[in-house]
Parts: structure tokens; C-alpha cells; sequence
């Protein structure tokens, strides 16, 4: 018999923004290791739309809050999955 048992807390997924689910498939898209904030603004997975680099940035530290990617503006970022 198992007395000190433990019940694994629930966890429910992380609710992205949309503009954090868009920059998370761009940075899975890239071909290369890391992707650099210049390109990521230039992607043309954006279409007609356009993203300030106030919006970019706010969604980069939201993917790296939530563990989805990693790295910095400097160094460019990669995706963790």
C-alpha cells in the first residue's frame, strides 16, 4: 500500500493571443535555427496585415513567458517544442 500518494495538479493549456500563435508558426516555419526579429516582421505569412514592432516584441516575451521559444533579439529566437 502507497501512503504518500500525490494527485498531479491540473494544468490547463496557455491561451496564446493570436498574435503570439502567428509569431510561434512563423518561428516553426523557419528553416533556419534561429530566426531574427527583422525577419519575423517581414514574414509574409502577415499577408496584408501589418505588426508594430511594440506588437512583435510583446508576443516574443509572451512565448518566452509560456517556455515556447527561447533566445533574444540579439541572438534570434528558436522554437522549444
Amino acid at each position: 500500500m502507497i501512503e504518500d500518494c500525490w494527485e498531479a495538479e491540473y494544468q490547463e493549456p496557455v491561451k496564446l493571443s493570436d498574435t503570439a500563435t502567428k509569431v510561434l508558426s512563423i518561428i516553426q516555419s523557419s528553416t533556419k535555427p534561429k530566426i531574427y526579429l527583422e525577419a519575423i516582421g517581414k514574414s509574409r505569412r502577415w499577408g496584408d496585415n501589418t505588426i508594430t514592432s511594440e506588437q512583435l516584441k510583446k508576443a516574443l516575451q509572451e512565448l518566452i513567458k509560456t517556455e515556447k521559444i527561447n533566445g533574444d533579439e540579439y541572438n534570434g529566437y528558436s522554437d522549444l517544442s
